[in-house]
């Protein structure tokens, strides 16, 4: 994914967020495909809040972001 993309898919991400209408998702049919790797499309820098997930804050699915 060019960085571009990415960027446009949490900046899109964010305003589902911030309008309460986030995608509604299956977290539990993808778990097994994350066993075979792992390729997030960001990395986020976040702080030890744990109030709002960056998942949630960006609309995006687990495994989507790095979080450190």
């Amino acid at each position: 994914m060019a960085p571009a993309e990415a960027l446009q898919r949490l900046l899109d991400g964010h305003q589902r967020y911030a309008a309460n209408t986030p995608n509604q998702r299956d977290f539990s049919t993808s778990r097994s495909a994350r066993v075979q790797g792992q390729y997030p499309i960001a990395a986020i820098l976040s702080c030890a809040d744990l109030r709002v997930a960056p998942e949630l804050a960006f609309d995006q699915g687990p495994g989507d972001l790095f979080e450190a």
